[in-house]
Formats: C-alpha cells, structure tokens, sequence
C-alpha cells in the first residue's frame, strides 16, 4: 500500500470513529421508520425522477447548477458504484460502512443520500447537507450541527459545571487524570481539565446569572406563587438552615418549582426571626406582593410567624384566609408513626425472623436457595428503620410476598416459629398503610396538581378507617392513627374544597357526596368532633360559598359582571367514587350548556360537559389551558389555586440533596457555597423538567429525618 493510499485509510478510519462518537446526539425524525426496509428496494424511475427536489438530497444539489455536481460528489466520495450484468441493476457500497444499496435501472441517488446523512452526517454536511428536520437531543440550545463542530473551552467549562452540580460531584472530578484520559481518547482530544477553583468559579457565576433571570421572571410574573419552607440541620457543625420554594403555573399552564433559597439560620427559631429570613428572600425575588398560600409543617414557631407574613405579603383579602396550609404529608407521618407505636412489640415476630436471615450469612444463602428452588424470585428484605414508617411497611410487603415460603424456611432451618395469625395481621396492617404510601406519593408531584387530589385521597382514607375499624387486633392502630388524622382534618379546609371544583372531572356535582361520605365515615350518624356538631351541609354550603365569593373578588379584577347568589346543590350528584374507593374517577355526564344559554361563567363552568374516560390520566391544566378563553376568570382562579401544593415534600427534597452535597469528606462548605449548590441543582433540574425523579417519598420523605449523606467523594471545601 502506497503512502497516499495509507493516509486516506487513516483519514477514513478517523472519520468513522468520530461518526460513532457523535452519532446519538441528533435523531434524523425522517429515517426512524423503517431504513432495513429501504435498503432492499431499488429505486424506480419514478423515484429517481423526483430525486432533484427530494429532501433527502444535499441542499447544494436543489439548485439547477449544483445539483450534478452534488450528485457526482456524494457518489464518487463516499460510494463505489457498480452494475449487476444480470439484473441491470446498479448498486452503490458506502465506503464508510460496506452497506450495500440498490439504486435502481438508472443508477439514482437518493438512498445512498439517504443513508449519508442519517448514518454519516459529518460527510454529508460537507456537500451542503445537514439542513433536514432533526430532533436536538443535547439540552444547550447551542449546540452545533457535526458538521459545524469547533471545540469551544468556554462551553466545555460551563458543561462541566453544570455536571459536577446537578450529579452533585466533588470540585476535583475537574481536575482527573481518568476524565481526562477518556475524554481526550473518547471524545475530543482538545478536552482539558480544569482546576476546582476554577469550575467553583464558574458554578457561582452560573449561579448568579440564573438568580437573576428568576428575579426578572417573577417581578413581570402576572400571578402569585405559593411558597413552602423548612428548616434542616446537618449532621456535622449541628448548624440549621431555612429552605423555602416557590411554586406556580406558568402563562402556558406548566407547573414549576424553584428552590429559592437554603439559607444558614442560625438565629433562635422564634416567629420573629422566620419572619424576617423569608421576607429578606422575598424581597430578593420580588416576590412580596405575590404570595397565595404559605406550607408550613406543624411547628407552633411557624405558625406563630403567618400573621405577620400575611400582612406582609398583601394577603388581607379573602385570599387571605387560605394564606397558611399545614403539610398534609407530615400530618400522614404523625398519625402512621402514632399507629406503629401503638403496635408496640406486635410485630417483633415478623422482624426477628428477618433479623435472623440478614445476621446469619450461612442462613440468607440458604434461603437465597431454597427460593430458586422453588423457582420464586429472590428479593432481599429493606432494612427496617424506627424512624422510617415506610421502611416498616416495605418490609411487610416483602416478608408477604413470601408468607407460603418465609415460615416454614425458618421452621425448618432455624427451628423459629411463625404462625399464621402473624402473617395475618401483618397483611391487615399493609392493607391500612397502602392508603396512607398512596396518598403520600400523590401529594408528592412537583409538575402535577395536588390540591385537587387531597379530598379524593381524604375519602380514600377515610373509607379504610371505616373498613378496619371492627378489623380483630388491627383496630387499635387504626384508632390511634385517627385520633391524629381528625386533630387535624376534623374539617376539610375549604381551599381544598374550592380546588376540587376547579377539577372539571369534580365540580360541585360531587363535593357534596365527598363530604358526605367522610364525615359519616369518620363520625357515624351523627357527626361531632371535640362536643361540636359537624354538619356535612354546612360544610358544603361554605365552600361552596367561598367559591362564589373568591370569584367576585377575581373578577372585580380581571372581570366585569357579578355572578349569581350561590345555591346549595338541590341533589347529591353522582359520585365520583366506588363504594370501595378503589377507583377514585368515575365519568360523571352532565348536559351540555352552549356559551350563549349560559347566565354566566360560573354556570357554564358547573354544567359544562367534559368527556374523559375513567383510567384516562386526565390533564387538568391542559383541560384549564384549552378552555382559558371560555373560563377567563375561572382559569385565573385554577392558575393560583391548583399551584397550591398539599405538602412541604419539596422543600424535603432539598435537604436530602444538601445531605448528599455536605458529606463527612466535604463538610467544610461554607454556608454560602452550599446554598449556591443546592438552589443550581434544583435550576438545571428544572430546565430539564426532572425535579420529580429526584422526589422519593417511599424513602426519604415520610419522616422528619431527612439528613442522610448519600456521597463518598472526598476532598471538597472552601
């Protein structure tokens, strides 16, 4: 082989290594349907006719004077075209992979076009190509075609920043020699490392040019926010920090969440104090004239602060009487972990067999055995954690999923007994917790409405209470866990009342049945908490009364007539709920009503049809978006009421994240490094829309430990 034939062998081989380095990154949409099918067709006249205009053809080759010129380049450079004598027909081999291709009697170009610029795009670009729809894989909005490439150090800086803070990695991954070396051999061979003071750098500046993007976002925001704060300590200096987010639905209806800050509080934790750190982040964001609702756990120095927050906030009006929500998901974990205790040693059977199989590891082989045998899957057993009400309930589930094999394996390896009314009320005790795990889960979305959901989930709870009530043994923890739930939901608060009926799947047809069956659940005929009577009509009237109300006071701003005196439902309406509760959505029908025979918006609103299927995953902000124009000022009651989370689940995850980044090996952050990486982490999760996948409420947020490290990287601090 000649000199000059070796180095068109080494610049061909060069060129298909950097074709599968940077192949995944864009998806031709054009060649997703079937290309192994297009390479056994030839391509007949008619086709090769149309090849001069195709969309698959270089743009050089639309043009009259280019088009043979492009043709001849794409074929002589990049295919060895040659004629079957027996069939007449011409075929093309890509010299960069040794696909073959049919180009039909003529010998047209058009596959081998094809296959250029969905296998070999750098080559096709360089005939003018490249111009075809594609989907951009890579989230920066930069981002360059193949064929347009130039390595770029100001972007790869900010790319490994915006890395080494959404992974929450240490600072010296910047400066490894094994990231280097792959980057370099793998990926570009211009990469280079860079120091940690450098990307610390670089993150703060990020930092800062998004802050001051929200800023400006929300001081032109038409709309108020709901905003919900906690307070975390580490485990290693025992300093306290205040987390507060904000959370609100876009003018194309999407559901945000921003963390705001994760500010060092060290200061008393008096109403006084709280008081003042949320307003001076308030002030930073513009937000102090924007607050709808305020979430808050159920500590009495944070409800002690909401009078002057809601001062402060502008927030006197009828709006104002929603202005503080309790965290229903830290109410769950208060009643579970009442019924847990209440269950004292009960359950210690059950927990010392798994005891038994985790501490002896002659005895898990055993048992990973005597599964296979059996041709049952092994799955190991959770730990069980005092402080996790959900890790109890995690382990219930596993040790029922074996409750044919897990007793008599201890029987008869371990001589430890197991009997069947244990495994019985440890199935009743799983049957309760089930509603407690899903209506955590629910009030957990991030890009989801919850407020909508809290009364369907609180029927849901109430309906298990009622069904275990005479349950043998299992009624104690039951009681328990009700005396805590009714502490603090004797009464449903109406802003959860007012949200279900902005659910057009709800509406006021079925609040009342809702409040029916839940007080008669709870209560029996006659309905008292605390020597007061409850009256599910009365009840029902004041919301649906304040529904009335809230909108005059929304439409004396953006609207002009008044709408009519409010009516108590002269029927129950159709529930929406099967006696059992299993299915929380059944399709109500109602008759249509026209926008012209309509008396006014309201009305419209409660008797307007909307068709959905019963499992359908029904969209309600994209149900508000599309009927904006119809609901006007209905949907701007949506827009802020459905922004409303149910719990502080958010600002939980938060503090999970500050556990994971303020490790034993980095805990010399300083307070201001730690709030820039937590509030960047939780802004490049939001541009991707992945701040739910980070969300875990099995795991991290059913208790009030929130604290674990989950990082082993070393060497980090300020």
């Amino acid at each position: 082989m000649s000199e000059e034939q070796l180095q068109q062998e080494l610049a061909r081989h060069n060129n298909r290594f950097l074709q599968q380095q940077q192949m995944p990154t864009t998806i031709d949409e054009e060649e997703l349907e079937d290309e192994d099918a297009e390479e056994l067709e030839p391509e007949t006249a008619e086709e090769e006719g149309a090849g001069s205009h195709d969309a698959d053809a270089p743009a050089s080759s639309q043009t009259a004077t280019g088009n043979k010129k492009s043709k001849s380049e794409l074929m002589q450079n990049n295919f060895d075209k040659w004629k079957d004598p027996q069939t007449g027909y011409w075929h093309a081999t890509c010299k960069w992979c040794n696909n073959n291709y049919s180009l039909g009697t003529s010998g047209g170009y058009r596959s081998a076009a094809r296959h250029l610029k969905s296998k070999h795009p750098v080559e096709y670009a360089k005939l003018g190509g490249g111009t075809g729809k594609q989907t951009q894989i890579s989230r920066f909005a930069n981002s360059q075609p193949f064929g347009n490439f130039a390595y770029n150090d100001a972007q790869n800086l900010t790319g490994m920043a915006n890395l080494i803070c959404e992974e929450n990695l240490p600072y010296l991954l910047s400066e490894s020699l094994a990231l280097r070396d792959y980057a370099q051999g793998s990926l570009n061979p211009q990469f280079r490392n860079y120091s940690r003071k450098t990307v610390k750098k670089e993150i703060i500046r990020l930092y800062n040019a998004e802050k001051e993007r929200l800023q400006n976002f929300f001081a032109n925001f038409d709309g108020r926010v709901t905003i919900c704060s906690d307070i975390w300590e580490d485990d290693f200096h025992h300093l306290y920090y205040l987390g507060l987010t904000a959370h609100y639905i876009d003018e194309d209806w999407n559901m945000h969440k921003r963390v705001l800050a994760f500010r060092e509080f060290n200061d008393r934790h008096t109403a006084e104090h709280i008081y003042i750190l949320i307003e001076r982040i308030l002030i930073e964001y513009n937000l102090i004239d924007k607050v709808f609702a305020i979430g808050f756990d159920n500590a009495t120095n944070n409800t002690a602060a909401i009078p002057r927050l809601r001062e402060l906030c502008g927030a006197n009006s009828l709006m104002g009487r929603f202005f503080h929500q309790r965290c229903a998901c830290h109410v769950i974990n208060l009643c579970v972990q009442d019924g847990l205790k209440a269950l004292g040693d009960s359950m210690e059977v059950i927990k010392g067999g798994v005891r038994r199989i985790w501490g002896n590891g002659q005895l898990r082989l055993k048992w990973q055995s005597y599964l296979t045998e059996r041709g049952v899957r092994y799955v190991a057993f959770p730990k069980d954690l005092s402080i996790r009400w959900n890790s109890t309930y995690k382990l219930l589930k596993v040790v029922l999923r074996y409750k044919e094999h897990f007793p008599a394996f201890l029987k008869e390896h371990d001589n430890y007994i197991i009997n069947a009314a244990e495994i019985d009320t440890c199935e009743k005790i799983c049957n309760v917790l089930i509603y407690f795990f899903n209506a955590t889960e629910t009030f957990s979305h991030v890009y989801k409405p919850t407020a909508n959901q809290f009364i369907p989930q609180a029927v849901n709870l109430a309906d298990a209470f009622k069904e275990f009530q005479n349950a043998v043994f299992v009624h104690y923890f039951c009681d328990y866990m009700k005396e805590k739930f009714l502490k603090y939901y004797a009464h449903i608060p109406h802003i959860y009342g007012i949200a279900f009926i902005l659910d057009p799947r709800y509406r006021l047809a079925n609040l009342e049945s809702c409040f029916n069956f839940y007080y008669l659940a709870f209560f029996g005929e006659f309905p008292m908490y605390e020597d007061n009577p409850i009256d599910p009509k009365t009840e029902y009237n004041e919301v649906s009364t304040l529904f009335y109300a809230l909108f005059n006071e929304f439409r004396s701003q953006y609207g002009n007539a008044p709408p009519p005196p409010p009516r108590t439902s002269s029927s129950k309406g159709k529930s929406i709920f099967k006696s059992a509760f299993d299915n929380l959505m059944k399709k109500t029908k109602t008759t249509h009503v026209t926008e012209q025979s309509a008396l006014n918006e309201i009305t419209l609103y409660l008797t307007y049809e909307v068709d959905f299927e019963e499992n359908d995953d029904f969209d309600v902000l994209d149900w508000w978006k599309s009927k904006e124009r119809t609901f006007p000022i209905l949907a701007r009651m949506a827009k802020q009421v459905l922004s409303m989370p149910v719990s502080t689940v958010a600002v939980e995850q938060e503090f999970s994240s500050a556990g994971n980044v303020l490790t034993a090996s980095r805990s010399r952050l300083s307070a201001e490094s730690l709030e820039t990486l937590i509030c960047y982490h939780d802004w490049l999760k939001a541009a991707r829309r992945t701040q739910e996948l980070s969300i875990t409420p099995s795991q991290d947020f059913m208790d009030d430990s929130t604290t674990d490290g989950g990082s082993t990287y070393a060497g980090d601090s300020d």
